[in-house]
C-alpha cells in the first residue's frame, strides 16, 4: 500500500459522497494498520526467536496472532489481484509485482489484453447495449423531443431564414442552369409527331373553331388589301402568255370590255362577301384538321422533328435562362419575404418533417443508418486509446467502495480461517 494510496483513503474518509463509502474507508485503514503491525511484529518475533530473545508463544496468544496472520494474508492477497488488474502498465517496467513473482508477471491484465478486451467490450456494446434498433429508437426520440420543442422551432427557422438570405445569389446561380436544362430537356425529349399532332388537336383546333369568325374576317380583310395585287398577278400572267395574248387584252380594253379598276374592285367586293367569308371558315377548319392528319400520319414528320429539335433545345435555353434571369431572383426573395410561408413551415412544415424522418427511420434507419455509425469500432478505438494509468485511476475513484470491501472481505475471512485452523489441527 503505497503513501498515496493511504492519502487516497484519508480524503475518502472525510469527503466520500455516501456514508458507506467513508465506513468502507474506515474499515480498509484499520486493516492496513493492522496488517502492517502484525508484518512488523512477526519480523520482530523471528528475530527475537533467533536471538534468544523471546520464546514461542503458546495458548490464547498463539490463537491470536495466527487470526492476525490469516487476515494479513488474506488482505494482502486481495490487495495485490486487485494490483495485477493494472500493474505493471509496461511489459519492460522494473515492479514490485514481477520481483513478487520472481518475473512471471510482467504485465497486468488490462493492459496485457487491452486490445482483445477493447474489441469484446465493443462487440457487447454493439450487440446488447446499443444495438441498431435501439439507436435508431433513441435517434428518433431525439428529433421528436426536439421538433416538439418550440424554441428550437423558433431558432431553426431563424438560422435556415439567416442561411438562404445570405446563399441567395449562390442558390439562384445554382438553380438557374439546372431549371434551364430541365425545361429545355423535358420540351425537347417530348417533341415528337403524336405530341405535335395531339396539341393541334387540344389547342389549336378548339382555339381555331371558337374564333373562326374573327379569323375569317381577318383573312378577308387582308386578301381585300392585295387585291391590287392580285390584280397585277393577273396582268403578268396574260403578259406572259405573248403577243396574240397582250393583243387580245388590248383590244378588250379598248371595248371598254375589261376594265382592270372594276375588276380589282369586283375583287375586293367579293373576298368581303359573306359567301367568301364561310369558305374562308371552313378552308380554315380543314387545313387544320388536315394538317393534324398529316403529322400524325406522315413519317417525313418524323425527319422535320429531328432537324428541329436541336435548335427548339437551344431555343428554349435562352428563353428558360432569360425568364429566370429575371424573375427567380424576385420569386426567391419574395418567398423568404413572406411571413406566411415561414409561418407554414415553423408549424405544419416541419411536423410534416418530422413525420417523415421518422417514417424513413423506422423504415430504413437500422440498415441504412445505424451500421455507419460503427459503435463497435468507436468503442473498440476509445478503449485502445485510454491512458491505462488514468483508467486505473478512474476504477479506484469510481469502484473504491466495492474494491476496499474486497480487501476487508479477504481480511476478515483471512482472520477467520487463521483462528479456525489450531482448531481444525488439534
Amino acid at each position: 500500500m503505497t503513501p498515496t494510496e493511504v492519502q487516497n483513503l484519508l480524503q475518502l474518509c472525510r469527503q466520500a459522497p455516501t456514508p458507506v463509502g467513508r465506513r468502507w474507508a474506515v474499515m480498509q485503514l484499520t486493516c492496513i494498520a493492522i496488517v502492517w503491525l502484525t508484518l512488523a511484529m512477526m519480523a520482530v518475533m523471528i528475530i527475537g526467536q533467533f536471538a534468544g530473545w523471546f520464546h514461542p508463544v503458546h495458548g490464547i496468544g498463539k490463537h491470536l496472532l495466527l487470526g492476525l496472520i490469516g487476515a494479513s494474508v488474506g488482505f494482502l492477497t486481495n490487495y495485490i489481484a486487485i494490483q495485477m488488474l493494472f500493474q505493471p502498465e509496461d511489459g519492460g517496467q522494473n515492479h514490485w509485482l514481477r520481483v513478487l513473482t520472481l518475473g512471471l508477471w510482467r504485465q497486468g491484465l488490462v493492459p496485457r489484453r487491452r486490445r482483445e478486451l477493447a474489441r469484446r467490450i465493443g462487440d457487447l456494446v454493439e450487440a446488447e447495449l446499443l444495438t441498431p434498433r435501439k439507436l435508431v429508437d433513441e435517434l428518433s426520440r431525439v428529433i421528436d423531443a426536439l421538433l416538439a420543442d418550440e424554441a428550437f422551432r423558433t431558432g431553426l427557422r431563424k438560422d435556415i431564414e439567416t442561411f438562404l438570405r445570405r446563399a441567395l445569389p449562390a442558390i439562384v446561380d445554382r438553380l438557374t442552369p439546372e431549371l434551364m436544362g430541365m425545361f429545355s430537356k423535358a420540351l425537347t425529349e417530348s417533341l415528337d409527331q403524336k405530341t405535335l399532332a395531339r396539341f393541334l388537336e387540344s389547342v389549336i383546333e378548339p382555339e381555331v373553331r371558337d374564333n373562326r369568325e374573327e379569323i375569317a374576317a381577318f383573312l378577308a380583310q387582308l386578301l381585300q388589301r392585295r387585291a391590287p395585287e392580285i390584280r397585277r398577278f393577273a396582268q403578268r400572267q396574260i403578259e406572259k402568255r405573248g403577243f396574240w395574248a397582250k393583243l387580245a387584252t388590248g383590244i378588250l380594253e379598248t371595248v371598254n370590255l375589261i376594265d382592270w379598276n372594276r375588276l380589282e374592285r369586283t375583287i375586293a367586293q367579293e373576298l368581303g362577301s359573306h359567301e367568301t367569308r364561310e369558305q374562308i371558315k371552313a378552308l380554315v377548319m380543314n387545313a387544320t384538321e388536315s394538317l393534324r392528319d398529316e403529322i400524325r400520319e406522315n413519317p417525313k414528320f418524323t425527319a422535320m422533328v429531328d432537324r428541329l429539335r436541336p435548335r427548339l433545345e437551344t431555343e428554349a435555353r435562352e428563353m428558360v435562362g432569360r425568364f429566370l434571369s429575371h424573375h427567380l431572383p424576385d420569386a426567391i426573395q419574395k418567398l423568404l419575404n413572406s411571413q406566411t410561408f415561414w409561418e407554414w413551415f415553423q408549424g405544419e412544415g416541419l411536423t410534416v418533417f418530422q413525420e417523415e424522418v421518422r417514417s424513413w427511420l423506422d423504415t430504413h434507419g437500422v440498415d441504412r443508418l445505424a451500421p455507419r455509425f460503427e459503435i463497435g469500432r468507436r468503442v473498440e478505438e476509445a478503449v485502445n486509446e485510454l491512458d491505462i494509468r488514468q483508467l486505473n485511476e478512474q476504477v479506484n475513484k469510481v469502484a473504491a467502495d466495492q474494491l476496499g470491501g474486497i480487501q476487508v472481505l479477504g481480511f476478515v475471512l483471512g482472520g477467520i480461517l487463521g483462528l479456525l485452523a489450531p482448531l481444525a489441527l488439534g
